[in-house]
């Protein structure tokens, strides 16, 4: 996490052409923005209309500067305090369609021959000269700041995996046939090339990012440069080195995003916020700013609710922001529908300025999901090649487990535990799963396979004893599933179990069963190995339909176990509420976020932190609350009021 970030919130919107470009759309804007101030620090201004091409005419560009400058000038008179400029397109966004020209530079091509029509090669020189040229001209119009947009990543440019171009194949030096090397790159046997060609294109952004920033700077060296990235759940080729590229432009701004855009899918509130997480842990120290990227598109208002909003702000706080950029407003009509949202945001400042002031310094704590920026460059590949993702590559399946109360961390080195999920450990080299092994894991049956298939297998307590379909879990008489023994779930209709033969001394917490009864053998174990680590393996639904009682506490008795008892905090009630947990190490400092994923509202929560404050404040938008609590044998037991629906509720001790 970056070492300098700021303590003071920052909200900014973030604003299309045709509502700046045009005088009387303008004008309505800066209605809005000043007439809800507490809710506004800052105005980004996009320099394009449409994510279309790489290459806009440059008198195109030039003449925005020219407005840009003016348009700029006066948000500040209004007493907003700060303006700059979002530069939407640079490699490209994807295909469109209908090109609205030809691309004036080379074109990025893909592994499968494929030509974009509308995203250029990075490694061209033309493409290179046009680029500085153009972050020049938005230097020259006198921004607080300019923002490198999301485009700037390799993967899903309308050339799904690229750039497999002439320039590209020629400066990688290994084939001058596209073919030939994609054929390579597919073989099993060449995992050093997927190395070195993953790097490759890591190290083309890099470049390409250094000279964005002395474009920049060699117009003005007080302009800040900001890195729009998104989390690589949505694919890591090309290793997603943001922390590299965001060093070379000398990035003092990160807006970490991910598609989250209306409340039709609510829960994926989770997902984004890990992935948030995840993008910050990549940035230098250098980053002082981190700006949540609240996205709406298309930007219709009743999409996505007021509350909503507030919620995953105050979510991407807990994950290490300090502020938003809200992309919401709609391009053309009136503003009235956005009242109700700058009304809501004005109204939770105070809340996340204290969450900001009191988790300053923190880090996550919690389990670690494990993960890696280079999983597509080092896991293994087999029959079916390399250029394909999917389930069993999965960042993000852990984290209904964060749903039903276990907290998570994006960070293993402040992690109590971690969890190895699907075949993400083929990533991971021996060294660190060791380390994992070592101290505390949960983890599925195909990282189970793939520990025994690296030699690690027998530090698990388990190995793999076949599958049974249909079937159900039933939870063991043992003391780590206390009053919940012969209890068990359905987690989908017509599930696949994982029959798991346990080691000497591993211990079965679950057992399959057929629907009618018949006992169908261990599925979950727990053990402790010969380096004193602790693993336990799940061989049924290990990630999805946790949402029983039994089940639920099952989950959270087997995380403390396995961490020794570090976990920071447990939600003793029955509940579908998410903690993300900011605490200094030796427990004195502490800031929790939970968050109802429930259209329910909770009963009150009884909440026991591993803290050694002494008291507990819900932050509130009237100011903090003091909570009922009770020392507990080093941890305490917090009351917390009951939470409204998909509501998020921030608590801090000091």
């Amino acid at each position: 996490m970056p070492t300098n970030r700021s303590t003071r919130c920052t909200l900014a919107y973030r604003v299309e052409n045709p509502r700046w470009e045009d005088d009387a759309a303008f004008a309505q804007l800066l209605d809005l923005l000043t007439a809800h101030r507490p809710a506004v620090d800052e105005v980004s201004f996009f320099d394009e209309a449409f994510p279309i091409q790489a290459c806009t005419p440059m008198a195109k560009i030039q003449a925005r500067a020219e407005l840009l400058c003016e348009r700029q000038r006066v948000i500040r008179e209004a007493g907003i305090p700060s303006a700059g400029i979002n530069v939407l397109v640079t490699l490209g966004h994807g295909d469109v369609p209908s090109a609205p020209l030809p691309l004036p530079v080379p074109p990025m091509v893909g592994h499968d021959g494929h030509v974009s029509n509308a995203s250029a090669c990075p490694n061209s020189d033309a493409f290179r000269a046009y680029t500085r040229e153009r972050y020049a001209a938005m230097a020259r119009s006198g921004p607080d700041f300019i923002w490198v947009d999301d485009d700037y990543r390799w993967s899903h440019h309308g050339a799904l995996y690229p750039c497999f171009c002439p320039t590209c194949l020629e400066l990688f030096g290994q084939e001058r046939d596209r073919e030939a090397l994609v054929a390579r790159l597919n073989d099993p046997a060449e995992a050093d090339l997927r190395v070195q060609w993953s790097a490759f294109l890591a190290d083309t952004l890099t470049d390409l990012a250094r000279e964005i920033g002395e474009a920049v700077h060699g117009v003005d060296p007080g302009i800040e440069v900001g890195l729009m990235t998104i989390g690589y759940s949505h694919s890591s080729y090309g290793n997603y080195a943001i922390g590299d590229w965001a060093e070379a432009m000398e990035a003092v701004r990160l807006r970490p995003g991910h598609g989250y855009y209306t409340d039709e899918r609510p829960r994926e509130i989770v997902n984004k916020a890990m992935d948030v997480a995840r993008q910050i842990d990549e940035m230098p120290a250098s980053v002082h700013t981190i700006q949540y990227e609240m996205e709406s598109y298309p930007w219709v208002p009743l999409n996505k609710a007021p509350r909503t909003v507030c919620s995953e702000i105050t979510l991407s706080m807990a994950a290490g922001c300090t502020g938003a950029a809200l992309n919401t407003f709609h391009r053309i009509g009136t503003l009235d529908d956005h009242a109700p949202l700058l009304e809501a945001v004005g109204r939770m400042r105070p809340v996340w300025q204290g969450l900001l002031e009191v988790a300053d310094g923190l880090p996550l704590a919690g389990m670690w999901a494990a993960h890696t920026p280079e999983l597509m460059a080092r896991r293994a590949v087999g029959e079916q090649g390399w250029f394909r993702e999917g389930p069993p590559w999965d960042i993000q399946a852990p984290n209904e487990a964060a749903q039903m109360g276990l907290p998570l961390t994006s960070s293993r080195e402040d992690a109590c535990g971690a969890l190895l999920a699907g075949r993400i450990a083929e990533a991971l080299d021996d060294a660190t799963l060791r380390e994992l092994l070592a101290g505390g894991v949960i983890l599925d049956a195909e990282a189970l396979d793939v520990l025994w298939a690296r030699g690690l297998g027998e530090l698990t307590g388990a190995r793999l004893a076949g599958t049974m379909a249909p079937t159900l879990e039933r939870l063991t008489r043992h003391a780590l599933n206390g009053e919940d023994g012969g209890d068990g779930r359905r987690a989908g209709d017509w599930d696949r179990g994982w029959r798991l033969e346990p080691l000497l001394g591993a211990d079965v917490l679950s057992r399959l069963e057929t629907f009618d009864g018949v006992d169908g053998g261990p599925c979950l174990t727990a053990y402790e190995n010969r380096w004193g680590g602790r693993a336990v393996a799940m061989g049924y639904a290990p990630w999805s339909g946790l949402g029983r009682g039994a089940k639920r506490r099952q989950l959270l008795r087997l995380a403390d176990w396995v961490s020794r008892g570090k976990l920071p905090v447990t939600i003793a009630t029955t509940s579908r509420v998410m903690p993300l947990v900011r605490r200094v190490p030796d427990g004195s400092r502490i800031a929790v976020v939970l968050m109802n994923l429930m259209l329910d509202d909770t009963p009150a929560l009884q909440v026991m932190l591993r803290t050694t404050c002494q008291a507990v404040s819900l932050l509130t938008p009237a100011g903090p609350q003091p909570l009922d609590v009770t020392p507990m044998d080093g941890s305490l037991l917090v009351r917390v009021p009951p939470m409204r629906a998909w509501d998020a509720a921030v608590l801090v001790g000091a």
